[in-house]
């Protein structure tokens, strides 16, 4: 536990529940500690991957898992932001086809958010006009119902 606290980077898991764990396996979280202080990623692993089985942890330098915590979550949405000017409805359709699609299913959620963008745009030459396009066909058919009521209250 004194080499736990006196190692700057471990100091940091002292609160944790898996303590117990580092302590067991002290030499096996010393040599992934290096890994990663040598790949410049000590700031990004979680305590799972440092007290990890070597298999997990094999398969993890291997490129095969992606333990290590993400620098940024904040791209996926706003990489893709402008999907919202689309109605729902659309969105929700394509989206729903891509991920059922075993050909786009390995894609990361912000590729899959470009890819319906990609899909909802391509009949319109990618110039935004997709957004007002559907606006008009959604305002037209409101009209159509507005005047369908009107009459309506006219013959009555």
């Amino acid at each position: 536990m004194d080499k736990i606290l006196t190692t700057p980077d471990l100091r940091v898991w002292c609160e944790t529940p898996r303590i117990l764990f580092f302590i067991i396996r002290a030499n096996i979280v010393n040599e992934r500690i290096e890994f990663f202080r040598k790949n410049d990623n000590i700031k990004w692993v979680n305590s799972y991957l440092l007290t990890s089985e070597k298999d997990h942890f094999r398969r993890y330098k291997q490129g095969e898992l992606s333990s290590a915590k993400k620098k940024s979550y904040i791209h996926t949405g706003t990489d893709n932001i402008h999907i919202i000017l689309y109605p729902w409805s659309i969105i929700n359709k394509v989206l729903k086809s891509i991920k059922e699609s075993d050909k786009y299913n390995k894609y990361t959620s912000s590729q899959q958010l470009a890819l319906c963008l990609y899909f909802i745009e391509k009949d319109n030459h990618f110039t935004g006009d997709g957004i007002w396009n559907i606006m008009e066909q959604e305002k037209q058919l409101k009209d159509n119902e507005k005047m369908t009521l009107e009459t309506d209250e006219l013959r009555d």
